[in-house]
């Protein structure tokens, strides 16, 4: 029995489009058999391709298990049910505020603002739970040297599957 696992980093959206859950798989593995070199040259998970490109609505497929040397193996179940949701992503431009960890200890930093421009694009449907005050700019100092330093804060506080657009980095100096 091989364990089939989607490809995630091959599926391609149309712009503008993001997926908004996990993706599954139904039947989760499958029988093949064959010749045993060419059985044992797979990997196991296998890796399954989403076929189909600019996506932009909820998925639901059943789909074709394919391999190379495909005559030669036998496959049971030969589909497999492909899901996930599917949702527009809205922009948002906001300022953020700014907060800071791992401080060095004895350490007066000097930071140029405590609020970040930025935009993110959040998918539609979590717009109406979506809290603009739940998002923070975190700099994490843990590694920092003294004198002036630019850093890119992360951005805590989005709803999933959530993007970011556009972030200023943050000048501090120790």
């Amino acid at each position: 029995m091989f364990k089939l696992e989607p490809d995630v980093s091959d599926i391609i959206f149309r712009k503008g489009f993001v997926r908004t859950s996990d993706v599954t798989i139904s039947p989760d593995s499958v029988r093949l058999t064959g010749p045993v070199r060419l059985i044992a040259s797979l990997s196991n998970p296998l890796l399954i391709k989403i076929p189909q490109r600019n996506i932009d609505d909820s998925y639901n497929e059943t789909v074709d298990l394919k391999f190379l040397n495909d005559e030669l193996i036998e496959r049971n179940p030969g589909t497999v049910n492909i899901q996930f949701g599917v949702d527009q992503l809205v922009e948002v431009d906001d300022s953020v505020a700014l907060k800071v960890v791992n401080a060095p200890k004895q350490a007066w930093q000097v930071i140029e603002r405590n609020l970040l421009a930025c935009t993110v694009a959040i998918p539609e449907q979590a717009l109406d739970t979506f809290s603009k005050d739940s998002v923070k700019a975190i700099v994490d100092l843990r590694n920092i040297r003294k004198g002036v330093n630019k850093v890119l804060p992360t951005l805590s506080g989005l709803p999933p599957y959530s993007k970011v657009i556009k972030l200023d980095s943050v000048a501090i100096k120790f």
